[in-house]
């Protein structure tokens, strides 16, 4: 290796190492840190404070609301059709069966007259 190149392979820097700098010179700000370790605690301020309290409530509030209304939501029973419901459809069904029934027999009398049928929304001068 050159005077002044610095070091490509891992033998090359070993030896580099060795050369340039003793092993307490090496080790002395790894004993003081080792591997990152910091010791050192930072009071938090009384807005950091306020806010992360703020913040976990607002968790626990939104966790505590979506299992109640879970709870609601597998509780509700299905409501069950009465007689009543019953005889309401069969009203209708009739009403449908006789106002379809009204329907065809204008049709029919219609096209035996041979009357184009007119739309009741439309006025003719």
């Amino acid at each position: 290796m050159p005077s002044g190149a610095l070091p490509t392979t891992k033998e090359e820097a070993v030896q580099w190492y060795i050369k340039n700098y003793d092993a307490a010179t090496l080790c002395k700000p790894f004993k003081k840190n080792a591997p990152f370790q910091c010791f050192q605690s930072n009071p938090m301020s009384e807005l950091e404070r306020l806010s992360l309290a703020y913040a976990n409530t607002q968790l626990v509030y939104g966790v505590m609301s979506s299992v109640f209304v879970l709870i609601l939501y597998k509780c509700k029973k299905a409501k069950r059709p009465t007689d009543t419901d019953a005889e309401e459809i069969q009203k209708l069904r009739r009403a449908f069966e006789t106002s379809e029934a009204r329907t065809e027999a204008l049709e029919s009398m219609m096209n035996r007259r041979n009357v184009a049928p007119t739309d009741e929304n439309t006025s003719e001068p």
